[in-house]
């Protein structure tokens, strides 16, 4: 090669960014934002419906000061509460007029799990596109 020439180098190629390209970046963020949300929420309500389905009334709670308290653990019902999320334990009242719901679950915990479920699937159904 002659030394007054130089190698013909190709121009830079420089990133442009579209709207298409935009849009996918968006929605694949939006996607994978929307995915952990989901696990989020179905992580929570696996946790909270785990604890709620041992009979732990009797030893954690809570219970209620208007509650019969006794050794034999028989004035006591566990169920499942959706709302709020976590246990629902319905004590024998002392007086013997009916019994007394109390609950173990936090609106905390309720928000985030039902939040994160709700605000995930939008997202996912936002997201998703059909191509044709």
């Amino acid at each position: 090669m002659p030394p007054h020439t130089t190698p013909l180098t190709p121009p830079r190629r420089r990133w442009r960014t579209t709207s298409r390209t935009t849009s996918r970046g968006l929605r694949a963020a939006l996607g994978t934002v929307g995915l952990l949300g989901l696990l989020v929420g179905a992580a929570s309500l696996l946790v909270s419906v785990g604890s709620a389905t041992t009979n732990t009334c009797f030893q954690e709670g809570p219970a209620s000061p208007l509650a019969v308290v006794s050794e034999s653990g028989d004035t006591v019902t566990q169920t499942l509460s959706w709302w709020p999320l976590g246990r629902a334990c319905k004590w024998d009242r002392a007086d013997g007029n009916g019994t007394i719901t109390t609950y173990s679950g936090t609106w905390a915990s309720t928000t985030l799990a039902y939040g994160s479920l709700a605000a995930g699937a939008t997202l996912l159904t936002l997201t998703a596109r059909v191509r044709r």
